[in-house]
Order: structure tokens, then sequence, then C-alpha cells
């Protein structure tokens, strides 16, 4: 007989009655998955009736976590059949099953039934209803599954064609709409609308607003004594504002009387409904001027008014396309949840007497993330059931994804209803972090400390969770304990901090951090006697934003900590795939010219800027016109692997990418994009254009790739290395040591806000402007940085750090997502409970770049070798071909680093300032700030912005739609304070507005005269070697043997038949006069001026003094902030002399 197994469970499923419904609440860490998988075995082998694999229905978040619980439940299965009795060891008190024979023949019928089990996603489990209940749920047998983007965009053109663009008023707002925005962004707005399940605002109530602009008309007179009764207890500005509005708004209201149509009257009403919300929240101009208040409430923005008013026909539209036998991943959903909602009808009521008869138990995982439909459909089918039993599981402290439609507060009121008859059973046992980090952490989210970090009306920390492994530890290199917590504090002598310091300062210390614990100052885990190292990959650095990952992954760059993106999104995004658009679009029309020129721009092309002009009449011949004639023969014969591979090769795009790039991730995206495609032309008889279609869509935004991951960036390499992401990312995931970076600032608000007002969910269009609705918008991004916060510091299992500020008045504009937890350290501070054995301050100063640097420890030894061999010989060679750059110049020759407004290109370097000449002290209150990100702002803006040639004022310059789309996009794109936009708008009409005085002493009324311009132009060319220059040109082919100098010209321009180039500036001085300019660019720019000058040269091929004197006419340095009639440009030409010189210097220079 054999013997019976005792096979050891987890204590906490004692607390988990299969006889009723339970809510398990799992903190980060505490082994969800692993309780789980344990569950369903407990549920299988419940002593009054087992309940077989089939009749437990299991649905978790994602595909992935659907295959990896699959598997882990089976393995677990085998484990138990294939343990021996004898090789368990059970403690007193161990909770265990006990397995006799009849038990274990019936798991291993289990284990043969396995495939059949029910695990799936919830879009996964709707399908599974679908097809098999195609007849109660009143569908088509044959029906065809679709992407929802792809369904809607069908759907959306369908309406626009025969119903929006030919009714009035449909047809006027479309006009306004066009005039400001383009079919893209109304594309991407209604399928936020039409597919976001939410009452809608501002409404766009047409009878009410024609009530109001009547009204309005009818009491002017009242309403402007109203006005003026305030005179005397208002700030001047205010009031001289609000008789501004007053006096717009009467005159929409007697245009409205008259009889102009409404459409025409939102775009005149739509730049003034913000400022009064603001004005009469400071005056009370509600009660004084209530006419002139309800209409400016009943007027919504234009996109609120659009969006609303085409929204209903685009969904008759989009449902007509799913009575055709189409349906999305979101109609799974809603098709299920439609037939079985009342249950009054009988084939709702038979398909809920189906489903229960096959399903005895329902297990939801990550049940934070759920939303109304999903909690709509297991409530209906488990929990009113009198037999079934449901169990979610999940944390509501981690509910971060509401950027995808899950709703927290639909988990908050399921939780509430099933725990008037159901247990809530909290996990409190944390398996992933050292007992020191738990200590920590508990520490910070204490819920009954007098300030805690959690809200505890709806989500808190009430069950604090309690080291798992007590013998987990982490250990410094001398066997000692390391501080679990640490707040990085930046000193900058009693001076304000701004963003760009902290960045720059708390990013070079992380990196200063990693390379110390990669280096000699290491970092160990033992457990239970083993020892492990931490290396590249057990550290995260989690930052708020993408532009944040970027910019600390810039620093890791330059200071050589192997780094990768985890999961970097925007491949569409990129340039590669513009420019493989570009190309693709060329192949297909191979015989317009733009799209030639535009392809050979690429990098699959390479063809050099001064022979562009030159490539406009090439016969069909020549070998690039003849390479896109080849790949366009290609593309007709529907051969896309073998074109895409042509152009691969052929271009020679691999070879250029890893000899001139540092890294390997442009290529990457190439190759992706490339295998995207060929991907997409598969399993149907796909055409060219449709390719080409596809690809734009993609990177347009108005159409998804499919996967959730095809919008990933691939890694480039499989190295080991120090892993950068977002807080969102991170979810699911632990590392050793943990850096939080980023979320300084307040995020402005998105486009769409999801706000919840009682029960009710709203979705608000734009800016919220309404004081309750900006509330509600603020506590709602508030609460889930909160949560933010959680799942970042709940990652670490060794160490987390953070930076902090002992004043959070120190830094200019703290309020991000950081200044919750820097607030939290302070109170902690203060009331004296924060435990020095679990938390340290530590004091950076402002980054120096001259300031000795911890090196990475492969070069550590290289690079002392290497001073000290500099010091006996400043000519030294290197051994390897390089790639030299004016930034890499003056880092080791020297230039200017603003202290407070950075070069454009964000490389400047330091400059010593007389003590008197600080830069905070000469930049206004209401002037751009300055710093790298901002210096790329301006720069961006410049490069985007197309020149007027004729006079144009301030005020009809940034009302024409071009300018306001620029400045829109890039204030959002590097999220800067829309504060400061009056000021660069100003700064960059003055400058595209001055008249310029050339070094030939010409004078060219503004920009927008030039006759040719071309912007962000990349040069390269080689290292100068003594044997041939500008002026010495080789008879035939020859070897370069120290490497190239590339960069970047801001812009190159052609005026009275001669070229400049110019260059953006944002320094910060104390004037902009010609004198201090001229010290200024001579002291700083000199190296710049001197290369960009040679580089020009080479580019038109000016290798004798007369054609250089003919052709070439200087350059110019546009400091921005200093532009007005007669200052803030320094130009300057050097003789061809000059240049020779510099040339000759360079051949004697060591290479940098």
């Amino acid at each position: 007989m054999t013997q019976t197994l005792r096979y050891p469970k987890p204590q906490i499923l004692a607390q988990i009655p299969l006889k009723h419904h339970a809510v398990i609440e799992a903190s980060a860490g505490t082994g969800k998955t692993y309780t789980l998988e344990h569950l369903i075995i407990e549920i299988m082998l419940k002593p009054e009736a087992r309940v077989g694999v089939e009749e437990i229905l299991v649905v978790t978040y994602t595909e992935r976590a659907t295959s990896e619980l699959r598997s882990r439940v089976r393995a677990l299965l085998e484990r138990i059949l294939t343990t021996r009795p004898e090789d368990v060891e059970l403690k007193p008190g161990d909770a265990f099953w006990e397995i006799d024979e009849s038990t274990r023949l019936y798991l291993e019928s289990q284990v043969y039934a396995f495939d059949r089990a029910p695990i799936h996603t919830i879009h996964g489990f709707c399908r599974r209803i679908l097809s098999e209940n195609a007849f109660y749920l009143r569908k088509l047998f044959d029906q065809t599954h679709e992407d929802s983007s792809h369904l809607f965009e069908r759907a959306f053109h369908k309406a626009l064609r025969t119903e929006i663009a030919v009714e009035s008023p449909l047809k006027e707002l479309l006009e306004h709409w066009l005039s400001r925005h383009s079919f893209e962004e109304l594309q991407r707005g209604l399928y936020v609308v039409c597919t976001t399940p939410a009452d809608i605002r501002p409404k766009f109530n047409l009878y009410d607003l024609e009530r109001a602009l009547t009204q309005l008309h009818e009491r002017r007179d009242a309403e402007w004594q109203g006005l003026e009764s305030l005179a005397s207890n208002s700030v001047p500005t205010d009031f001289m504002e609000a008789q501004e509005i007053a006096m717009e708004m009467f005159k929409v209201a007697e245009d409205f009387v008259k009889g102009r149509p409404i459409p025409d009257l939102l775009v005149s009403v739509d730049h003034r409904v913000e400022g009064w919300q603001r004005l009469k929240k400071v005056n009370g101009l509600r009660n004084r001027c209530p006419a002139l208040d309800t209409m400016l409430l009943e007027f919504p923005p234009l996109k609120a008014a659009v969006l609303q008013a085409f929204a209903p026909r685009v969904m008759a539209a989009h449902i007509r396309e799913k009575e055709r036998g189409f349906y999305d991943f979101d109609d799974m959903l809603t098709t299920v949840w439609e037939r079985m909602k009342d249950p009054s009808d009988p084939t709702a009521a038979a398909l809920i007497q189906f489903l229960r008869m096959r399903y005895k138990y329902a297990l939801v995982d990550e049940f934070q993330d759920t939303d109304e439909v999903q909690w709509n459909i297991f409530k209906t089918l488990f929990f009113e059931s009198p037999t079934n039993r449901l169990f979610v599981i999940g944390d509501p402290k981690q509910a971060i994804y509401g950027f995808r439609g899950a709703d927290v507060h639909t988990y908050l009121q399921a939780k509430e209803q099933m725990a008037k008859r159901s247990p809530v059973v909290p996990l409190k046992q944390n398996f992933r972090s050292t007992p020191r980090v738990i200590q920590a952490y508990n520490a910070v989210f204490n819920q009954n400390d007098r300030n805690p970090f959690f809200d505890a009306q709806k989500i808190s920390y009430d069950e604090p969770v309690e080291p798992g492994k007590e013998f987990l530890r982490a250990l410094d290199k001398h066997g000692n304990d390391i501080v679990p917590f640490s707040m990085v504090r930046l000193d900058k002598g009693g001076e304000k901090i701004y963003g760009d310091d902290l960045f720059d300062s708390y990013g070079h210390y992380i990196a200063d951090e990693i390379l110390k614990i990669l280096g000699d100052e290491p970092i160990f885990l033992q457990d239970e006697g083993e020892l492990r190292r931490v290396g590249p990959s057990d550290i995260f650095v989690l930052a708020r934003t993408r532009r944040e990952e970027h910019r600390i992954g810039e620093v890791f760059r330059d200071r050589g900590v192997p780094f990768a993106f985890y999961k970097l999104e925007g491949l569409f995004a990129t340039p590669e795939a513009a420019e493989v658009l570009d190309v693709l679009r060329a192949i297909d029309e191979p015989h317009l010219e733009d799209r030639r020129i535009k392809a050979w721009m690429t990098h699959f092309f390479e063809v050099d800027i001064e022979d562009l002009g030159r490539c406009r009449d090439l016969p069909e011949t020549h070998p690039i016109f003849d390479r896109l004639i080849r790949w366009s023969e290609l593309a007709q014969a529907r051969d896309f692997e073998r074109l895409f591979i042509d152009i691969l090769d052929r271009s020679g795009i691999v070879r250029r990418e890893i000899f001139d790039r540092h890294s390997e991730r442009e290529l990457t995206n190439y190759q992706h994009i490339f295998e995207l495609l060929l991907e997409a032309s598969h399993g149907s008889n796909t055409a060219f254009k449709d390719l080409i279609e596809t690809l734009s869509s993609w990177v347009s935004g108005t159409k998804h790739a499919g996967d959730d991951d095809r919008d990933i960036q691939r890694l480039e390499s499989e190295r080991d290395a120090v892993q950068i992401m977002t807080f969102h990312k991170s979810k699911g995931l632990e590392a050793d040591v943990v850096f939080l970076f980023g979320g300084i600032s307040r995020n402005s608000f998105d486009e769409f806000t999801t706000l919840h007002w009682g029960h009710r969910r709203i979705l608000h269009i734009g800016k919220p402007y309404a004081p309750k609705a900006i509330e509600l918008a603020r506590h709602e991004i508030a609460e889930e940085d909160r949560r933010l916060l959680y799942v970042g510091i709940t990652r670490a299992r060794a160490r987390i750090v953070v930076p902090f500020a002992s004043r959070a008045k120190d830094i200019h504009k703290f309020d991000g997502m950081m200044r919750m937890l820097n607030d939290r350290l302070i109170s902690m501070q203060r009331s004296r409970t924060l435990n020095e054995l679990l938390f340290e301050e530590i004091t950076i100063f402002p980054w120096d770049e001259n300031a000795p640097r911890v090196l990475p420890p492969r070069i550590v030894r290289q690079e002392i070798q290497l001073e000290t061999l500099r010091a006996f010989n400043e000519d030294l060679r290197p051994k390897s071909f390089v790639i030299s750059s004016y930034s890499r110049m003056k880092r080791f020759t020297g230039g200017y680093k603003a202290t407070a407004a950075d070069d454009l290109d964000g490389t400047a370097e330091p400059f010593e300032a007389e003590p008197a000449q600080i830069p905070s002290a000469w930049r206004k209150e209401e002037e751009l700030p300055g710093g790298a990100l901002q210096g790329v702002f301006l720069h961006q803006i410049l490069e985007d912005l197309e020149y007027f040639s004729e006079p144009l004022g301030l005020d009809d310059w940034r009302s024409l739609p071009a300018t306001t789309k620029v400045f829109d996009t890039n204030f959002k794109r590097y999220a800067i304070d829309p504060t400061y936009r009056n000021y660069c708008e100003s700064i960059v009409h003055a400058t595209l507005s001055a008249q310029i005085e050339l070094p030939d002493s010409k004078t060219m009324p503004r920009l927008g005269q030039a006759s040719r311009v071309l912007k962000e132009v990349e040069f390269m060319f080689p290292i100068p070697e003594g044997e041939f220059g500008l002026d010495i040109r080789p008879d035939g082919p020859f070897r370069i043997e120290r490497g190239w100098i590339k960069g970047f010209i801001d812009l190159l321009f052609e005026y009275d038949s001669k070229i400049y180039f110019a260059d953006w500036k944002s320094d910060t001085l104390e004037n902009y006069s010609k004198d201090l300019l001229e010290h200024h660019v001579a002291k700083n720019y000199g190296t710049q001026a001197s290369l960009y000058g040679l580089a020009v040269a080479r580019m038109l091929r000016l290798h004798t003094k007369e054609e250089y004197d003919a052709r070439f006419g200087g350059y110019l340095y546009f400091f921005l902030r200093g532009m007005n009639a007669t200052e803030g440009v320094w130009s300057a030409r050097p003789e061809f002399e000059d240049l020779l010189n510099y040339e000759s210097d360079l051949v004697a220079a060591p290479i940098y």
C-alpha cells in the first residue's frame, strides 16, 4: 500500500474559506502568484467535493502572466506527484495536503486534463464565450477579429465622408477644426471619446448655449455695470483683462443675435474661457456678471465641441462595421456583458446558467486593474450566484494603469460589496526585501503616523508587511549591513535649486554610486549562507517620464555606465521610422522628384547636402536612381522579403551605422521596423501601398501596431546592464538596488483627463479650467503618483536611493510626485522617526565637469596610464580610429558652459564668471530658466518653424495655426511650464524679425529673406593630417589615418549669392552689447566658429581664396535672450588664411 504524502502548503490558505467569496490583498513582494497557484490546488483538493481543473476559471492581466501561471501550476502538480513521503520534512504547525493513493490518481488525471485548464486573460475568456455561445449572444458564427484602431479608422473615414463633411453645422465645425488641427488629431480624439465609458466634460449643449447667448445680449448693460463696480477692489491688470473679455463676449452675443452660426463663434471664445475662470476666482466676478459667467460656462473649447458633435456619427458608423461581422478586443467584453446584464431575458438567464455550471470557481488576478464591465461580468456569474465562488486578488496601492482604462475606483466599490459577506485576507509576509528595507519603508508608509503617506479614506497601508526571509542581508565589502534608505540632498550654498541643477548633480551621483558598486565598493546579498554580488542588471533606475529616462541615459552614456532602456516605447516615433517611411514612399513613386529627394536625404543614401540640388535632374541610369527603380520592381512584385533585405544590404546602412554610431540603437530600430512590416505583409495579399499606409498610420499614431509590445524598442545588445525604466514598467519586477529619478515638477494636464465625482466617471477633454475640475484632476494625479511611489520603493531588495530637500522650498517648482515623498520624509525627520540605522542623508554638491570622477572599473587603469602619458607627451596620437567633434574637443580644451542657460546643443562647457556676474540675478522672473533642456526646446522650435519673409507683428504671428502648433507640440514634448510661453514666443519672434548686420557690412531684413535655408546640417570630414588640406586636394584615392570630425550646424542659409552659417545660443549674459558679445564669442566659441567655418568651406568645396571670397559670407551667433533691434547678434568672417592656419593647428594637435 502506498504511503500517504504530506505535502507542505502555505499557511495563508487556512484564512481563505472555500465556502465563501474572498478578497485577497497582496502587498508588494508578498508572493501573490505563489499563493494563487497553491490556492488552485487547494480548491482541487477540496475535502467536501473535488473540483476539476476545468471547473476553475483563472483570469490574469496579460498573456505573459497567463503563460507563466499555467507553467507554474502544472509544475506544482508534477512536483506533488513526484515527491516521496520520506523527502518531506515538516515542522510543528506546518500546513500540508494529505496525498493518498486515490488523491494521487485524481491529480494524475488532472495533469492529463491540464491542457484544457481555463487560465485566460479577460479578453481570452470573453473570446471563448463568444466562439462557443454565438447563438446565445446573437452573433454571426463567422466573425473577423480586427485591431480596434483599424476598425475605428474605417468607421471614422466613412462617417467623415458621408455625414460630417456634408451636413451643417458639422461641416462648418470641421472647417474650423482643420484651420487649427489635423485629421490625425481628430481621429485620435474621437477614438478616445468613443471608446472611453465615461460622461464627457465640458458638455456641448446647443440649446443651452443659444439661450445663454441670448440672455447675455439682453443683459449687456447690467453686466457691464456689475463689472465696473469691481474696479476699485481689483488688481488693475486683472480688471483690464476682465473688461477685454467682457467686450469680446458682448460682441459674440451680438453676432449670434444677428445670425452668425455657433461654429464661427466657438473659435472666438475658445481662448477666453480659461482666463475668465482664473479671474472670477480672484475677484468674485460670478455674482456681479452672472449672464457672462453662464455663457462662458456653456461655451466648451472648440476641441470638446467638435468631438462631442462628431462622436455620435462615428459611433453609429462603428456599430454598422461591427454588424458586418467585425469585432475588436473591447467588443469581446461589452458583448458578453450586454447579453447577460438583463436576468429577466431568457437568453441571458440561459447563458448565465450555462457558464455557472461550467465554472464552479473564479480566481481573478491583478484585480486592482479591473474596470466596470469586467466587474459586472464576474459579479453576475459568480458573486451573485448561490453556489459559485469568486476570489479576487490585487493590491489597490499598486493600481497605476489608469491610462490603460483600469479603474481603481471599481476595485474599491467591488471590495466594499464583497466585504459585507466575504473576508478580506491580507498577505503580510514579504519574501522580496531584506528585513531592514522592510523596516524602512514600513516607517515611510506607517498609516498610524500623524501625517501618513496614504489617504486612509480610500487606499491605506494599514497592514504592514513582515519579513518572509529573516536571514536575507545586504552587506558591504567589510561584511557590515548597508543602510537601506538613502536620501540625497543637493547643497548649493543657499541658492535656489532649479530642476536642471538637481537632474545633473543627482544624475552624476547615481552614476558614481553605480560605478562604485560595480567597482571597489561592492554590495553583496546573503541568503542563508549563500553570497551573491550585485551586478549591473540587479540595479534599476526608475524615471517618471520617457524624457527623464533619456536624460539619465545620457549621463550614463557620458560616464561609461553599462545601461539599457527596459521596454523603451516609441519605436514608431523615432527618426528611423520616419526615414523608412520616406524611402518606401520614394520606392512606390520613384519618378516624383520630392519623394526621391527626401529618400536621398536619409541614412539609406546619405547624399551630401551640396549635391542635392544637382540630384534633381539625374538620369534613371544613375546608381542612386537605379537603386530606387530596382527596389520599386521588387515592391510591385510583392517580394517584400527580398526588398527589405536588399534595402538594408545594398544601401550599406548596416556598415555605416556600425562604423559611425556609438551604439547600435538606430540600426536595431531599422531592422525591427522592417521585420514588423514583413510580418504585416504575411497572411494576406497585401499591396505595397497598403504597407506604406500601415507604416504611416503607425508613425502618426492613428493605428496601433497590434501587439502591445510592437512599439517597444528592442535591446541593442544582450550585455549585463543597469536597467532604466519608468515607474509604470517596473511593476512586477524587483532589483537589489533602486534609484528613484525625476518627478520633480508637476506634469501638465494630459489632452484627456479621467476624473471621478462620487461614483461617476468623467472624461474631461482638454485642460480642466473649472475650479472643481482642476481640484478633482489634481487629486487623482496626486493619488496615482502616491501609488507610483509605492511601486517604485517596493521594487528594492537591498537599497533605495531618492532625491531629498530638507526644505522643499529650496527647489524651484518642486511640485511633482517626488514632493509627496519628500514631505513625508521631512515630517519623519521633524518627528525624529528616521532611524539612523535605516535612513541616511547624503549631501552632494553641484556637478563639476572638471572634478575627479569615478571611472568605469574596466577603464580605470587605462585612464590613469593615459593621464601619465599626456603629462609627458601632449602630441600623443591614439592608435585607434576615432570620430571627434566640437563637443568632444572642447571637453578637453575648455569652453563655455552657462551656469543658468546651456548652449542649445546641450554640450556647453564651464566658464569662469566674475563674482558679480551671477546669471540668476540677470534673469527676470518671467523669463525662461536656463538649462540644457530649455536650450534644446528653443532649438527645436526654431527648427520646426517656417521663417516669414515679410514683416509680421508678434500677435499676428503667434496666432497663426502653424505657429500655435509648433509651440503647443514642443511645450508638451519638453514639459516646459506654460507660464513662459509669452516670453519664448517673443524672443523667437524677435529672432526671426531681427534686421541682421552681416559680416561684409550688408544688411539682411530678416532671416526669412534668405533665398535658401537648411536647418540642422550634419557635417563630417577627415581630421587634417598634414599631407592634404583645404587648399591641397589629392589626385586620387587616399587613406584616412586619424579619423573624422563630425557635427551639426544649426542653420545654413544663402543670401545675395553667399552662404552663411548661424548658431542659436541661449546663454544668459549681463547684457548683449556688441563689445560684450565680441569678448564672449572670442573667449568661448572661437574653436567652434573656426571648426564650423572649416566644415562649411569643405562642404562647399572652397579650395582657393577666390572661391572662398566669392561664396562664403561668414557666421552669425544669435543670442536668443538678448534679441532686439540693436543687440543680440554677433557676426564675423574669418579670412581664408585664418582657416588654413586653424587647419594646420589641428594637424599638430592631439586627437580628442
